[in-house]
């Protein structure tokens, strides 16, 4: 995985994770997959999940960095000082929100709808007029079928009349 944050890396080499089946010890070039999810041990907790793969024995192996709730985390992201107790913390989110709200409200808004641009054909007019042309030249079904490549034979096989005699033979 790609461009993972510097703190997941050092709580992973912190905590010293193993894989639950070999118990190989994971590198940081093994994550697979970063997220927030319920924790299987405590209710109503999210907590931030690291998924990795074992190069040994090739399985997945979830790590839960259990001290980190989905507020801790948020913190994190927003460079908020994790200590403050949770009505401050809760307080200083509901802030950085209503700003956020309040810059995304005070933004000009575009008077130009951007309207998607017209893919021009890349058939042009005379191919247009030259398929015209032919497909009226042609004076029957079978004609087509020529001009596209079979041979009388081969439409001969896929008549009714045909198919009807070869069934009851």
């Amino acid at each position: 995985m790609k461009n993972i944050p510097t703190w997941i890396v050092k709580a992973l080499k912190k905590e010293v994770v193993t894989c639950h089946y070999c118990k190989e010890v994971f590198s940081d070039n093994a994550i697979m997959a970063v997220g927030i999810r319920k924790g299987q041990g405590v209710k109503a907790k999210e907590f931030l999940f690291v998924e990795l793969f074992c190069s040994k024995c090739k399985k997945v192996t979830l790590f839960e960095l259990t001290e980190m709730y989905l507020e801790e985390f948020a913190c994190e992201i927003l460079g908020i000082d994790e200590n403050l107790d949770t009505e401050e913390l809760f307080e200083m989110l509901e802030s950085e929100l209503e700003n956020h709200a309040q810059e995304e409200k005070d933004k000009p808004k575009s008077s130009k709808k951007r309207i998607a641009p017209i893919k021009k054909s890349k058939i042009t007019l005379k191919e247009l007029k030259d398929s015209a042309e032919f497909l009226n030249s042609i004076n029957s079904h079978d004609d087509f079928l020529v001009e596209l490549g079979m041979t009388p034979e081969e439409i001969d096989k896929y008549k009714p009349e045909k198919r009807k005699k070869k069934d009851n033979e």
